[in-house]
């Protein structure tokens, strides 16, 4: 088989298409094509969407440019055995570069169509300093839309019948009535609408493609109209969507009676948005969000640049100020995250005045104790606004500090440095969002580190997770924190200040598995490395959850589930609340929402919401955090009880791995035991 085709006759969105692919046996994106529509008057025609990025399929290497492109896509064109493994190692590289660059590229744009964004700024995948991606053509880096005849006579010079419609798509939509296609491209920002008929798909065949400007094009909102109907659109669909079709009991149609009068005084989406959310606010549940939309504010964000110039940047540290003596700003922390992860694609994600960041330019990192003085020349305490003024815009910049080490020496070398030594060094500062992540992630690799510390001075073993919400990261979260551990005699699942999400069933699934059987060979036991038990990393310690006031949503439900299978117990204070799910997509006309908790929970002891909806989970220990030890980070009030739990019901249940059963059985012949009876 020269080429591979898959075409995919499903009835999924086009925003699915990657998802398909893969499942499709894993075959290549780029070997994938997507029926996109067939045409009305010639039902042997189809319309692909094709995922080769506008490289054309051809089976055919008699020339030097077919030849080419045939080693373009990896072909094997000598007949020599080296050249065979030349030309594999490049195809596989081809197929690793194409699938990174697709999976960056495919994007849903507001469920009206597909839509193909470049990344990176301006320019192809590869002109902005992405070696993986270097060379690549415009050509190539976006899929096309062709023609594909199913007899076969359609003139083309590929041998599978195919003629390109349109290459480097950037959107694509056929219409509600199947009659036109939608389509705009990376060299232009025109519409181009399309009849579905062979005239106007087959190039050459004479009608004309027509494209509509949008240069010239304007929309005009009345904005009193635009608020009448949103309002009543978010009332509709609540009363549509709510879980409860009595609405709580409430007079439905009284609540938009009564705020309907408020609405044609509102002069701004804000303003709407405090009437939409005193409509939901009547409905007394949880999971009930107004926001998004289109609002008038000047926004600085509208442009990059000044944005950038207002953002603040930070230094991955926490401190300070010194009005006596040299007038600094004391470093009180310097912010790291799990040293297991510290590096993500090459780059390193601690602090960026820490060692680890600092010695890979060759400088020393600044410990608890240095002070910064000057920042670019400027003094911290003489500038109005002090350090953060002087940050400001200058995230990913290079940046000059002026500092004191008041630390004994550096953990690099030995050379001492005394306090009135003064030092230069460069760093290159990140942004907010960049900096609260990683104080969070600081927090949490600080405790972990002290629950292992107070379970080894209690004389057993732990694991330690945290979970800030119950999605993607949450899952990676549990996966890194849960299988490095799962054999360990304890283990505390930190849901704290958890957003929520949708994963409670796949972590309850991995809790619930319990070891019944046990491998032992000639070298290996459960004790020095080998094979342990079945059902594979089931969990066979003591399980402690720890929750608060900040847990929400999934996060809640989970803490339910460990309650109600029996797999732990609670230790923290009362959670949010939130027992009835939501979809979030009840959307109004400029993409704003007013939620629907529209998920009804329950059980046959719980009822409606699970005990949870306007309730929370009540903790089996109830403990709350000093407000000022926890910002300070010295205590943990409710780590140390789930300690203190967790080395009570050690001595209570202790767990213990099972001896061998003994000698071996004996199978011999001689032994009575296998000997068969007589039988008179």
């Amino acid at each position: 088989v020269e080429e591979l085709f898959v075409f995919d006759f499903g009835t999924g969105e086009l925003h699915d298409l990657a998802q398909r692919a893969y499942r499709l046996r894993n075959i290549p994106i780029s070997s994938y094509n997507s029926i996109v529509c067939q045409l009305n008057d010639s039902p042997n025609h189809l319309v692909l969407l094709d995922m080769n990025h506008g490289i054309a399929y051809n089976s055919n290497a008699n020339n030097a440019e077919e030849e080419g492109e045939s080693r373009t896509r990896g072909r094997n064109t000598n007949n020599n055995q080296s050249g065979e493994q030349r030309h594999l190692s490049q195809h596989q590289k081809q197929w690793r570069t194409r699938k990174f660059r697709r999976k960056n590229q495919l994007r849903q744009f507001h469920k009206m169509g597909v839509e193909w964004r470049k990344q990176g700024g301006a320019g192809v995948d590869g002109e902005n300093g992405n070696d993986d991606l270097k060379g690549s053509k415009a050509s190539e880096s976006f899929p096309s839309l062709r023609l594909f005849d199913t007899t076969g006579t359609l003139e083309s010079k590929t041998s599978v019948s195919m003629v390109d419609i349109s290459k480097n798509l950037r959107y694509i939509k056929l219409s509600t009535n199947q009659e036109y296609l939608i389509i705009i491209t990376q060299t232009s920002d025109d519409v181009q609408i399309i009849r579905t008929t062979l005239a106007a798909i087959a190039p050459g065949y004479g009608e004309k493609i027509h494209k509509a400007s949008l240069s010239k094009t304007a929309l005009i909102i009345q904005p009193t109209l635009e608020y009448h109907q949103m309002y009543n659109d978010a009332w509709r669909m609540l009363r549509d969507y709510f879980y409860d079709p009595n609405m709580h009991g409430v007079n439905w149609l009284a609540v938009h009676d009564r705020y309907q009068y408020l609405v044609k005084r509102c002069a701004k989406r804000e303003e709407l948005d405090d009437v939409l959310r005193h409509v939901i606010s009547e409905l007394s549940a949880l999971h009930c969000f107004v926001h998004g939309g289109e609002y008038d504010l000047p926004r600085v964000s509208a442009s990059p640049s000044l944005k950038k110039l207002n953002d603040v940047a930070s230094l991955g540290i926490s401190g300070k100020s010194k009005s006596e003596g040299s007038g600094g700003y004391i470093i009180t922390d310097v912010h790291n995250r799990d040293p297991d992860f510290g590096l993500v694609h090459n780059v390193q994600l601690d602090s960026p005045v820490s060692h680890k960041t600092m010695r890979l330019s060759g400088q020393i990192g600044l410990e608890i104790g240095d002070e910064i003085i000057n920042v670019n020349g400027e003094h911290v305490e003489t500038t109005p606004g002090g350090l953060g003024y002087l940050l400001c815009g200058t995230a990913g910049q290079s940046v000059r500090l002026d500092v004191i080490r008041n630390s004994d020496k550096s953990n690099l070398n030995n050379s001492e440095a005394t306090k009135e030594q003064l030092s230069s060094i460069m760093v290159v500062p990140i942004s907010k969002s960049a900096a609260n992540n990683l104080r969070y992630s600081s927090w949490e690799y600080k405790t972990r580190v002290k629950a292992q510390t107070l379970a080894r001075k209690s004389n057993f073993t732990i694991g330690y997770i945290h979970l800030r919400d119950m999605e993607s990261g949450g899952m990676d979260a549990f996966a890194k924190g849960y299988y490095p551990d799962y054999n360990k005699d304890a283990m505390i699942v930190d849901v704290r200040h958890n957003v929520g999400g949708n994963i409670d069933s796949w972590l309850l699934n991995i809790l619930q598995k319990r070891s019944w059987l046990y491998f032992q060979d000639r070298a290996t036991n459960l004790t020095n490395g080998g094979v342990v038990w079945d059902e594979q990393f089931a969990f066979r310690g003591h399980l402690v959850v720890l929750i608060d006031e900040d847990t929400a949503s999934d996060a809640e439900t989970f803490s339910r589930g460990i309650s109600e299978l029996k797999l732990g117990r609670l230790v923290g204070t009362r959670t949010w609340g939130g027992g009835i799910w939501l979809n979030s997509d009840n959307k109004l006309v400029d993409g704003g929402i007013a939620s629907a908790p529209e998920l009804g929970t329950y059980n046959e002891k719980w009822g409606w919401g699970m005990g949870i909806e306007n309730e929370g989970v009540v903790p089996d220990i109830w403990v709350d955090n000093d407000p000022r030890a926890a910002f300070d980070g010295s205590k943990d009030f409710q780590l140390e009880k789930a300690i203190e739990v967790l080395a009570d019901w050690m001595e209570e249940e202790p767990v213990v791995l099972p001896n061998p059963p003994g000698n071996y059985p004996d199978k011999s012949l001689s032994s009575n035991k296998n000997c068969i009876p007589n039988e008179k």
